[in-house]
């Protein structure tokens, strides 16, 4: 207990809590072939270690060195590794007199495997959300059907054939899952809703349908290219699996307009909704029951009216989350993934508050010659860049060990344990002598620290949890400390490698390098489909006045963020994609429709009414059902998860309203023509108002 290295590393300094570390060899497994024929056992079984002075023998010149290649890691070893640990554990007696806290990376991959299980189960209630939003909304069996056989059909299509082409794929196939089917409820509410529409004025049902494809199957084409075209910009990450994410979204995008287009129709055709008209009203009567249609039909007048506010409300709005985007923090932290109270944020308070920590940094230290590390310049160097960082970053280091611990250690109990000797000896045989007995030792526990013949080993810190940002600069600033430290002995040894490394602080490093380039990627996105939406729309003005009630949902997001203090980690980046595809869907629906009307009419007050009447319908539908059905993932413990379902849902609702109120306000203020000569631009409402 007296070992200087054991306390905070295996018991805390009250000695209630202690530590059980398991290694596993799961990444240190040979590739077989490598291996020539001979038996893993040769790998594990040196007889060097049990050799003797007898230095007899003769070397076989013929001898060739092979280098061993590894098995690639694979994470879903830890699953069948940790049910039996727990089970070990997780028993009536062991819990009745203690309790566990498992962190590391099997607990890590066992939790992720918990969250996507209620993730699954979040899924489905999100399903059934729209399934019941869907009859509400439309009071018709077909029309909840249909739209989902159309959606569930693209997604079957882009899961199966990422299967069979043999693709690999990560936890991102469901994000793309879940924009198949936000794009393809837009897609079919927008039909449906249309269809109803037509419906309701007493057209029949071939007629209703063209009619509604005839305003629908533009906006529905332009939408489906803008969001493929931005889906397909997160590939220019260069990531392998942001690549599979963004063209995998681009190509369920592209089903979903197929089967909306091609199938969807078809099967209206086989059994279609009917409105349920009273005895002795007309359809047209009927309509005038809908819920909705009288609170659009008020809304331009309500817009006219305030239309300077709405204006000033939503660009301040937007100027506000611009700010705020501004200040967000890039940052990714494992324990604050999951709410208060869960197991691993348990786990990681506790170790945290008691223990060395959950983190670890391994500085690798390979002086490129043999015996370098019986030499007392380079174990003192160790010694020293120890004590600098434990002094230097105390705020995330805790502990740290190394060869230089164990000569030092040593040394102290060969002086009867008197701390004036727990020092790197002058002498190099003295250094020898003191790791007679280490040598003697289990050669695997030997291998740990250091290799055969004395050329490298390693430094490991333990960490506080903290933030992906922290990290990378401890990160940084840890390569100019050692680079200074060793400086010194480059002359020495000039072969030398000394480099932090390790499994934490290269996954976070990667989390913030995705962060900033899916940052990129989303900039990326966002020019083109501006890019696109002027092209499509065929006026620089227009495509402007569209990509402005864009943005916001967006930014608003961000904006959030930023003044609330919450990072942005990679999994709230992947709201993104989603606000854009669904606020891009509406947004097009909506001008579309406008410029059509437009060019029919060449009124724009007739053309701003019908659009509302029209497209609002569609629109309102559209965010009720994905709104609500987004929502449901708030529920979820893992943050990332829950934050999809909060800001996403947030988002969608506020396109809605950059829609219904912010654009029509843009149209009363700026007058768009479109190109068009001999408009009317009268926009008055007053007499609209009742």
């Amino acid at each position: 207990m007296q070992q200087n290295n054991l306390p905070l590393t295996m018991f805390s300094e009250d000695f209630r809590f202690g530590a059980l570390m398991i290694t596993t060899d799961f990444g240190a497994m040979p590739i077989e072939e490598d291996l020539g024929g001979m038996s893993t056992d040769l790998l594990e079984a040196d007889e060097l270690d049990s050799f003797d002075d007898d230095f007899s023998g003769e070397l076989d010149a013929s001898a060739q060195v092979t280098e061993v290649r590894f098995q690639d890691m694979d994470s879903t070893l830890y699953l069948g590794f940790m049910a039996p640990v727990a089970a070990l554990y997780n028993t009536p007696e062991m819990l009745g007199q203690f309790n566990f806290y498992p962190i590391g990376g099997a607990a890590m991959v066992d939790l992720a495997m918990d969250t996507m299980i209620t993730a699954g189960f979040l899924s489905l209630g999100t399903v059934l959300v729209i399934i019941i939003l869907l009859w509400r909304l439309f009071h018709s069996v077909s029309a909840v059907l249909w739209p989902l056989v159309a959606i569930g059909l693209s997604a079957m299509y882009v899961v199966g054939g990422v299967s069979w082409m043999g693709i690999a794929t990560s936890q991102l196939i469901s994000l793309t899952v879940m924009l198949i089917v936000a794009v393809g409820v837009a897609d079919c509410v927008h039909v449906m809703s249309s269809y109803q529409y037509f419906l309701r004025k007493g057209l029949g049902h071939q007629e209703a349908l063209t009619e509604a494809y005839g305003q629908t199957g533009l906006p529905i084409l332009l939408t489906t290219i803008t969001t493929m075209a931005g889906m397909s910009a997160l590939a220019a990450t260069g990531m392998t699996q942001f690549v599979i994410f963004g063209l995998t979204s681009a190509a369920g995008v592209l089903m979903a307009f197929i089967y909306t287009v091609v199938l969807l129709p078809v099967l209206l055709d086989l059994w279609h909704p009917r409105i349920k008209v009273k005895k002795g009203e007309s359809q047209a009567e009927a309509a005038k029951r809908h819920w909705l249609q009288p609170i659009l039909d008020k809304t331009p007048y309500f817009v006219q009216r305030h239309r300077h506010l709405v204006n000033f409300a939503f660009i301040g709005t937007f100027v506000v989350c611009l700010y705020g985007a501004t200040q967000v923090k890039i940052d990714s932290n494992f324990a604050e993934l999951y709410r208060e109270g869960t197991t691993l944020r348990t786990a990681y308070q506790v170790v945290d508050a008691n223990m060395s920590g959950t983190g670890v940094v391994e500085v690798m230290v390979d002086m490129g010659a043999s015996d370098a590390l019986y030499d007392p310049a380079v174990l003192q160097t160790m010694a020293d860049l120890q004590v600098h960082v434990e002094k230097t970053y105390s705020r995330f280091v805790v502990t740290s060990n190394s060869l230089a611990d164990v000569v030092m250690e040593t040394h102290a109990v060969m002086q009867d344990g008197s701390d004036a000797y727990r020092t790197i000896p002058d002498s190099s045989i003295t250094v020898s002598q003191l790791l007679y007995l280490f040598n003697s030792a289990n050669p695997e526990e030997r291998r740990a620290l250091v290799n055969d013949d004395y050329s490298a080993s390693h430094i490991n810190f333990t960490l506080l949890n903290a933030g992906s940002s922290d990290y990378t600069e401890l990160y940084e600033k840890l390569k100019v400390d050692i680079a200074d430290a060793f400086a010194p002995l480059q002359d020495q040894y000039p072969d030398m490698d000394v480099h932090p490394t390790g499994t934490l602080a290269l996954m976070m490093r990667l989390m913030d390098d995705l962060s900033r380039s899916q940052f990129q990627s989303l900039a990326l996105a966002i020019g083109i489909i501006s890019v696109l939406m002027v092209l499509t729309l065929g006026s620089v003005q227009a495509g402007l006045l569209a990509i402005i009630p864009n943005l916001i949902p967006a930014t608003l997001t961000f904006g959030l963020m930023g003044l609330l203090g919450i990072p942005l980690d990679g999994d709230t980046l992947m709201i993104a994609p989603l606000i854009i595809g669904i606020a891009v869907d509406d947004t097009i629906h909506f001008i579309t429709h406008y410029r059509m009307a437009l060019v029919k009419y060449n009124d724009m007050k007739t053309a701003l009414v019908k659009t509302i009447k029209e497209v609002g319908q569609a629109v309102t539908f559209t965010t009720l059902i994905l709104g609500c059905g987004f929502f449901m993932l708030a529920f979820s413990d893992y943050l990332g998860l829950a934050k999809v379902g909060m800001f996403g849902s947030l988002a969608i609702f506020v396109a809605l309203l950059c829609d219904l109120l912010f654009f029509p306000a843009l149209i009363m203020w700026f007058k768009p023509r479109f190109g068009q000569q001999g408009v009317q631009d009268n926009l008055d409402f007053k007499g609209d108002a009742k």
